[in-house]
């Protein structure tokens, strides 16, 4: 931990200074971001460098309701949500954005499941089953039997398991069918051992390892503990069609072979702590048709339902399950939980709600669709990333002086070398806590804000960060090189009548297997432009406000503070204002 943190003191200081691929889609159409989900541009000031006592300033503002770090260490939640309509859709950091992947070829997913970060496979209508390479962005059949009917539920070994290179699938679905693959999906085998009366929809199939799995269904659980090749029938206190059957997992993604849960129609909910050998009822306190149910360590458990219904559960049995308020009517058709505190519900309408305090409050997530969805598939929590804010803006740049031979180098702010235009980066060398409704003003020249500017009703953090970090180019990938060679120099800054600033996001990555980093990531999250700024190619739709004439501010309206950065314009999100007051929400509306 303690060199983690080093190499985030390196990047607190100079962007780019760690030896990591950047990987960035600065030219390419935005994430599905959402302005106003993330902390956003506010208000900017600046007098020309022209002027003796030029100066410039930019206010973030904390539009969300809750405390944003300008940096941070977190354990995202990565993973993937499927549904009608051959929806899929990913995250990388606890659905704050959802990126959505076309897939015109699949009419419809019913489960989806990983076997590592790359290779998914998911079952559909009509005996389909289908395979992804490449993260989920698209998909091929693999599997064809139409007579069979529809696949309702797939389970994988995964790659997260520990079994050495796991290679066992399952798939249940439409009159009595199951299917095996012990090769990683290249072929198939029915299952013709179950030996029912009937032919019953087998809803739902888990598995704990390469022999031992339990599948549910129209009225009936069935175990097997020799990959399928006996199965026996398990008592069940209540006769309902049960729907989901899900054990205990851990945070790094091991299944307790003892510990389960069943849910079904009529509130039906069973629980088993002998590996299915017994079920025995439990208190659900509903009695609306449930979906799913999601197992986590210590007794923890939710269960999710028609009509909104979630309830939840902190103990392996008997006692009753507390219903949590939804915010919602709608179906609620998936839920899984990634720890005991975060996890995420589907539902019908492309409905998907978080929490991050175990089901207590609920908050809706932008998921870009309106399908129904049914899956969700996530890995375990063995990723940490930190993060931080940095500002991008195309300046006056004033070189100055650096010794390098110490860390951090000397810095002789009096010193010009060189001045020049183009962009400069920078962030706060402290860390700041916006609370919601909350500001950060970042200042070219500490002492001329002070004297020349009154602030709002509130009070703003000020980050007076007259230094920037300057690359002779504004590719990412050029800049990583220089940083890495610490080619990179440093400049006083002033904002220029003509000018872009853009709001990114970085993300450095590490895991248990590459605890040096395995990447930085860039998320653009905003780009304002004004005075005729033509000077990017990308975001072409993104129109420059006018240039702001001397002692005037570019302000946000107050009531456009969410759009997609896809269709963001700068002259339709601010107006020139001849009153700045930083720490104040803009106070006009937009016309």
């Amino acid at each position: 931990m303690k060199l983690r943190f080093t190499i985030f003191a390196v990047i607190i200081y100079s962007v780019f200074l760690v030896g990591c691929d950047l990987i960035t889609d600065r030219d390419q159409p935005a994430q599905s971001t959402t302005v106003g989900n993330d902390l956003i541009i506010n208000e900017v000031f600046s007098i020309s460098p022209d002027k003796y006592y030029a100066y410039s300033w930019i206010e973030i503002y904390n539009p969300t309701n809750h405390d944003i770090n300008w940096y941070n260490s977190t354990n995202p939640a990565s993973g993937w949500v499927a549904g009608d309509g051959g929806t899929v859709l990913w995250t990388n950091e606890s659905g704050d954005s959802w990126t959505k992947y076309t897939t015109d070829t699949v009419p419809k997913f019913n489960k989806i499941a990983y076997y590592n970060k790359d290779t998914l496979f998911a079952v559909g209508n009509q005996g389909k089953i289908y395979k992804s390479t490449d993260k989920g962005q698209s998909w091929f059949t693999i599997y064809s039997k139409p007579e069979y009917g529809n696949f309702q539920s797939i389970w994988v070994l995964n790659f997260y398991s520990g079994i050495p290179n796991p290679k066992v699938l399952w798939v249940s679905g439409d009159s009595g069918t199951v299917l095996r693959s012990i090769n990683r999906g290249t072929s198939w085998t029915k299952i013709t051992s179950l030996s029912l009366p009937t032919k019953p929809i087998i809803t739902d199939i888990f598995g704990i390892n390469t022999t031992f799995l339990t599948v549910c269904g129209d009225t009936i659980i069935l175990r097997s503990e020799n990959i399928g090749t006996h199965w026996t029938k398990q008592s069940t206190p209540r006769q309902e069609k049960y729907n989901a059957i899900r054990y205990t997992r851990t945070i790094d993604g091991a299944i307790s072979s003892t510990e389960g849960r069943c849910v079904g129609t009529n509130g039906v909910i069973l629980y088993t702590v002998s590996g299915g050998g017994v079920w025995l009822s439990d208190t659900s306190t509903v009695t609306v048709d449930l979906n799913s149910v999601s197992c986590f360590q210590t007794g923890h458990a939710w269960a999710v339902g028609n009509n909104g219904t979630i309830v939840k559960t902190t103990t392996k049995g008997t006692a009753p399950w507390t219903r949590l308020n939804s915010g919602t009517n709608v179906n609620l058709n998936y839920v899984e939980f990634v720890d005991q505190e975060h996890g995420f519900v589907l539902g019908d309408g492309g409905l998907i709600l978080y929490t991050s305090n175990g089901g207590t409050t609920w908050t809706r997530q932008e998921s870009g669709t309106t399908a129904k969805l049914t899956s969700a598939s996530f890995l375990p929590l063995l990723e940490e990333v930190l993060n931080l804010y940095v500002i991008q803006a195309w300046c006056e740049r004033q070189h100055v002086f650096a010794d390098r031979s110490t860390f951090p180098p000397i810095i002789n702010r009096d010193f010009i070398t060189k001045v020049d235009t183009g962009f400069v980066y920078f962030q706060s060398q402290n860390n700041v806590t916006l609370e919601p409704g909350g500001f950060v003003v970042i200042t070219s020249d500490e002492n001329k804000f002070e004297n020349h500017t009154y602030t709002g009703p509130s009070d703003p953090i000020m980050m007076h960060n007259d230094i920037a970090a300057v690359f002779s180019s504004n590719n990412l990938d050029s800049i990583n090189n220089e940083a890495r060679n610490q080619s990179f120099t440093f400049a006083r800054w002033n904002l220029l009548r003509t000018s872009e600033i853009r709001l990114l996001k970085i993300f450095v990555k590490f895991s248990s297997s590459e605890p040096m980093g395995s990447g930085i990531e860039a998320r653009t999250l905003e780009v304002i432009r004004f005075g005729d700024y033509q000077l990017s190619t990308d975001y072409s739709f993104n129109l420059p406000a006018p240039a702001m004439p001397e002692w005037w501010s570019l302000a946000r309206y107050k009531n456009l503070l969410k759009t997609d950065l896809n269709t963001f314009s700068t002259n339709q999100y601010y107006y020139l204002t001849n009153t700045p007051i930083p720490g104040w929400v803009s106070q006009l509306a937009s016309p």
